[in-house]
């Protein structure tokens, strides 16, 4: 063998035995940051993660504690207004509805309408209930002569304002009202039907234990077998005016209401569990557990209407924390531990509601490592490119290679121990921790992906839980589907050029009008983001909420600037409003203008656009504004009518230029003979070629109403 090989051979073996120990360091170095990215990383961030669910316990506890009181005012106000009515000298009743007229078309209240929080269960499935908001339903017990129940009758009748107002000051918080007096007449509201000829609500449970302990109490769980709900009812005797027992009047709420779980669940995982649980004794296993009062699909194993649901007990696990969280709920304590929910780690938080009841959350564990297991995975793959290219360097120079790997070893341990600080740094909550350190070679890879991994977690904590509410708000806001009213053609669409929007655009049938008048809104609030999002939905709520009264369109708009004015004028933000109403009955279309852009009416026996315009301010700009009703005739077959919002004639090209209000309108005029959906989508195709795919800078809404 030539001597140059042997030289070879010797120095390419002296050269590797270094390489290869240096390679070593570098290995258990890596191990040792990755060993400690997770276990410090993990620990901190499930720190963070047990306060944020401690304090979203004691948020949902305090939201239960406020819905508590609110029902509590609320039955209290109808308590005291039904007792006044008892003293009150007997009146001629107006027209009453039992339950059998609801199921009787032409018996049943004109204002009867479709609500998915009341749903029954048929052979088609779960369909929602026919309910009148306008009228309650009245009972009477079996063996009850009409002659003395009309007294009782028309004294209750009165109540519906009571009704109303309460529904109107709780919202989802209410499921029903009810008043049984000791006569065996008794009404609800909301007014449905599928209740028992000759109910006698006087026999019911509740209505015993109001009688004998005179005084306000929470019942159990209820199944409804009419509505398909769990429920909880707040029930308060009733007294004449010799001060005797006279009836029991009653709120229900559902329980979902309480529980709050969807929003919690939105925060962080599905996977998260929210129990309102109460520390009592196990009468099975004769010592403490916890009963679960309330939970997520409570009512599956219910079998009968209005029966009290059998409550659940939490299966004890092999572990003394549970004997411990036992003893402090049963103590009204709050606070949090590590403890198995069905056979994996989780974090368990909870806050007293009231005397030995808790409200209880309980998130996988897996749910808070989530972020340190995405950190090692990074870390891993970065540190395995620089060991390939650190071992294909050192390879070119054999010669030198037993000292630079000795030097980078060295060197590679103190980056390591510098990027322990920082993320221990970051662990604790420091967000501004960076690595200032160049290697001038691929380990700057590894720096510069935590650096700017940092931000982007610190990011994506802020910004996750006001994007999913935006998400939610934008998914809600817009129609799925347009309202179907005879003899129109309604097609409406909101393209939003960020995350979140600041356009609206709603269409509903009129309450009250037999599906005969169409209402249509669009609107443009100032700004963009979540908090536009927000105040969408709020104006949408009152809206709608006006809409239900019998108030004409400029009053409805004015009632909604009043309560919207309050909100908003701290703020400096306001909303611009085009709120029409199209009567298929009367053949006219009025219109309310609040600063928003006139709408155009298309006339196709011109082939002429004639402006909507009229007078009135931003909502929420003035408290007292007044706003202009204007109305015109809308008969004719082809007419249609366009709304819009100033982000489509304001999209530039490239160019600079604008789309334009005439150039809308030309696009308008020759789609004219076709269908709603066919001229929006006209002009969103005609907007698209125009800019040619220069994004948008505003939210584009247009909505066409079209007589058939």
């Amino acid at each position: 063998m030539p001597i140059r090989w042997k030289y070879f051979i010797a120095l390419l073996f002296i050269s590797l035995v270094p390489l290869l120990t240096a390679g070593w360091i570098m290995q258990r170095g890596t191990q040792r940051l990755e060993s400690t990215v997770s276990d410090v990383a993990g620990r901190e961030i499930t720190r963070m993660v047990t306060k944020q669910l401690e304090q979203d316990a004691e948020n949902a506890s305090k939201s239960v504690l406020r819905g508590m009181s609110a029902l509590t005012f609320a039955l209290r106000s109808l308590a005291v207004e039904a007792e006044q009515l008892l003293e009150r000298p007997f009146v001629l009743a107006p027209r009453v509805y039992y339950s059998k007229d609801f199921e009787q078309p032409l018996r049943a209240p004109g204002d009867l309408t479709e609500d998915r929080r009341y749903t029954r269960r048929t052979p088609e499935g779960v369909r929602p209930m026919p309910v009148s908001f306008g009228h309650p339903v009245f009972m009477k017990a079996a063996g009850v002569e009409p002659r003395r129940a009309a007294p009782d009758l028309a004294r209750l009748s009165r109540l519906t304002p009571v009704c109303r107002d309460i529904f109107g000051f709780s919202g989802y918080a209410a499921h029903r009202v009810y008043v049984a007096l000791e006569s065996g007449v008794s009404m609800a509201y909301p007014g449905f039907g599928g209740y028992p000829e000759g109910l006698d609500l006087r026999k019911a449970a509740w209505y015993g234990r109001a009688r004998e302990s005179g005084k306000t109490e929470w019942s159990g769980l209820l199944y409804s077998r009419n509505t398909g709900r769990v429920l909880i009812a707040l029930n308060r005797p009733l007294y004449g005016p010799e001060g005797r027992f006279a009836g029991v009047a009653g709120i229900e709420a559902p329980v979902s209401w309480f529980l709050q779980e969807a929003r919690l669940a939105s925060q962080w995982s599905e996977e998260m569990r929210s129990f309102l649980v109460s520390a009592r004794i196990d009468p099975q296993r004769q010592d403490l557990g916890l009963q679960i009062m309330a939970e997520r699909h409570l009512f599956q194993n219910a079998e009968r209407a209005d029966a009290p649901v059998d409550y659940r007990w939490m299966r004890p696990v092999d572990d003394p924390e549970f004997a411990g969280l036992v003893e402090r709920i049963r103590g009204g304590g709050a606070g949090s531990l590590e403890m198995e929910y069905e056979g994996r780690p989780a974090i368990w938080a909870f806050s007293p509601v009231e005397g030995s009841t808790a409200f209880l959350l309980v998130v996988p564990k897996a749910v808070a490592m989530t972020v340190p297991d995405r950190l090692r995975k990074d870390v891993t793959a970065h540190a395995a490119a620089q060991r390939s290219t650190a071992l294909l360097a050192a390879l070119v120079v054999v010669a030198g290679a037993a000292l630079l790997s000795f030097l980078g070893a060295k060197r590679a341990s103190d980056m390591v121990m510098l990027m322990v600080g920082a993320w221990q740094r970051l662990a604790g909550g420091d967000y501004s921790a960076r690595l200032d350190m160049r290697t001038r070679d691929e380990r700057d890879l590894l720096v510069q992906a935590f650096n700017e991994t940092v931000p982007k977690l610190e990011d994506h904590v802020r910004l996750s839980r006001s994007m999913a509410l935006a998400r939610e708000v934008q998914q809600n806001l817009v129609p799925r589907r347009p309202p179907q009213v005879p003899g129109l053609d309604v097609s409406g669409t909101i393209v939003f050029c960020d995350e979140t929007g600041g356009d609206y655009y709603d269409a509903f049938a009129l309450p009250g009008h037999d599906g005969k008048v169409l209402a249509v809104a669009v609107g443009d609030v100032s700004g963009h983001g979540a908090a536009p999002a927000l105040l969408m939905a709020t104006v949408r709520a009152m809206l709608r909420a006006a809409s239900e009264t019998r108030r004409e369109l400029c009053e409805r708009v004015a009632l909604v600037n009043r309560r919207l004015y309050d909100d908003v004028a701290p703020t400096g933000r306001f909303m611009t409003l085009f709120c029409a109403e199209f009567d298929t009955r009367r053949g006219v279309v009025r219109w309310v203008r609040a600063g928003h852009e006139p709408a155009w009416l298309y006339d196709p026996w011109t082939g002429e656009f004639e402006e909507l315009r009229g007078e009135g301010v931003s909502l929420g700009f003035l408290e007292d504004a007044t706003f202009q009703e204007q109305e015109l005739g809308f008969d004719r077959r082809g007419q249609f009518a366009l709304l819009a919002t100033d982000g489509v004639w304001e999209s530039v090209n490239a160019d600079g230029e604008s789309f334009g209000r005439a150039r809308m309108l030309d696009v308008v005029r020759r789609n004219a003979d076709r269908s709603a959906a066919e001229i929006v989508q006209a002009v969103l195709d005609a907007l698209e070629r125009f800019c040619g795919g220069v994004g948008c800078e505003d939210d584009i809404t247009l909505a066409v109403v079209k007589r058939d």
